[in-house]
């Protein structure tokens, strides 16, 4: 009787064993197929027509007046004040602030902290790393304009709506870009660490092709459409909507669980990301040594100018990340040599600089 029990004891554990080989095999299929689904939706995302509706957000002068802090504590308040104070003192508009902010409004939750609820008006902070999340709150508070029915604009982030349809959402574009220059931004002026590093380097260019006088301005703005048209006749409008698509895509590689289905990163994904950033990088940059070279023709700029602001590719090319982050995606070798092949084409005059590939943070 004992062998029999061990007999249909074996073959028990055995099915057992063949059925948790088939479900894993089918969650795995699953997960598989998800991936290519997803990874078909961000290329079918990206090559989509862009920017169908450019509502422009309502602009109002509003006077400077004290921010009604009824209900919040005191270390949040040193924050708001550490907020107004700064970006005041460097001649920023925040009238938006004073729109939008309201008492008793900041509230902790540990995983939605750093956000900012445009239909609750609430401030969702981590009080664990309280002036970081609230200062990436406040932030957003003072770049978001809505209109409940038609869109919501968060500096260069756009969800629009159809409005026959129940708000129903017919564009969402550009929070990648968003994402990134919110770090940038907060990095100059409040010294917060950068979360997604390769990211924020595609940006730092972007913005020096563009000026920072102006991308600031659009930052705070929402005003797509002005920012768009504000280039010289010789910058493609196509290509910077394109750009703006694949910085949406990186984003959404890096973090998926907060704008797509998943929450977690996917190989296929990944590597569509890693793919998106190093031609977006060669790409930009390009026209980085474009605008350099057209300036010295131009005369906007001299020699030394030039030679100075060439020399900041350096640091462009030279950074790949550690590959330790989520938001360090690499260069290849190929990509550097295809950038400075360009530049020596452009500038054969130009000394250029022996660049290395070399993790962030090491000396040379």
């Amino acid at each position: 009787m004992d062998n029999d029990l061990l007999y249909y004891g074996a073959i028990g554990g055995g099915c057992a064993i063949l059925t948790i080989a088939a479900s894993y095999v089918l969650t795995e299929v699953v997960s598989i197929t998800a991936d290519l689904v997803e990874h078909v939706h961000l290329v079918k995302e990206e090559k989509a027509p862009f920017g169908t509706v450019f509502a422009v957000p309502p602009q109002s002068i509003v006077e400077k007046r004290k921010l009604n802090k009824n209900g919040i504590k005191k270390e949040a308040s040193i924050v708001i004040n550490e907020f107004v104070t700064t970006l005041e003192g460097a001649g920023l508009d925040i009238s938006n602030l004073y729109r939008r902010f309201q008492p008793h409004s900041i509230e902790n939750n540990a995983k939605y902290g750093g956000n900012y609820d445009c239909r609750e008006g609430k401030l969702y902070v981590n009080e664990d790393n309280l002036r970081e999340t609230l200062l990436y709150a406040l932030l957003e508070e003072t770049i978001t304009f809505d209109d409940e029915k038609k869109f919501i604009a968060c500096g260069f982030e756009r969800v629009n709506f159809h409005t026959s349809k129940n708000e129903k959402m017919v564009e969402h574009f550009g929070y990648g870009l968003n994402e990134a220059y919110q770090q940038l931004f907060l990095e100059r002026y409040f010294d917060l660490p950068i979360r997604d590093t390769s990211l924020v380097d595609l940006v730092r260019m972007f913005e020096e092709l563009v000026g920072r006088e102006k991308m600031e301005k659009a930052f705070f703005t929402g005003n797509l459409i002005e920012f768009f048209y504000s280039r010289w006749s010789d910058f493609s409008v196509k290509k910077f909507k394109k750009w703006i698509k694949k910085l949406d895509t990186i984003y959404a590689s890096l973090h998926l669980g907060m704008s797509y289905w998943f929450s977690k990163n996917t190989s296929l994904l990944k590597q569509l990301g890693a793919s998106s950033f190093r031609s977006l990088f060669v790409e930009i940059a390009k026209d980085y040594i474009d605008q350099i070279k057209e300036n010295v023709l131009l005369q906007r700029c001299n020699e030394l100018d030039a030679d100075i602001a060439l020399s900041r590719l350096d640091r462009y090319l030279a950074f790949t990340g550690s590959g330790e982050k989520s938001g360090d995606y690499k260069l290849r070798r190929s990509d550097v040599e295809a950038v400075q092949a360009y530049l020596n084409q452009a500038f054969p005059n130009h000394l250029v600089k022996p660049y290395t590939i070399r993790p962030k943070n090491t000396t040379v």
